[in-house]
């Protein structure tokens, strides 16, 4: 979850770097992401959301169990 991406050139080596240690996030959820952050998600086959019809950061409250498929979120 994030409010949303600022790119910026280690934006794509950060996630790949998490990638190469098992670090990497299943999925990205954000109200507004840019294009670095969408180029890197795509290079590594992570699943990214964005312009959601409410508050990304509102949807979700911690400790909850999400699943997310390449056309659905579920809470």
């Amino acid at each position: 979850m994030c409010p949303s991406g600022k790119g910026g050139t280690m934006a794509a080596l950060l996630i790949y770097d998490a990638f190469q240690q098992g670090n990497a996030p299943a999925a990205i959820v954000c109200n507004r992401a840019d294009p670095i952050l969408f180029e890197s998600t795509m290079a590594i086959d992570i699943p990214i959301f964005d312009g959601l019809a409410e508050d990304a950061l509102a949807l979700f409250k911690n400790g909850q169990l999400v699943s997310i498929n390449v056309e659905d979120i579920t809470i």
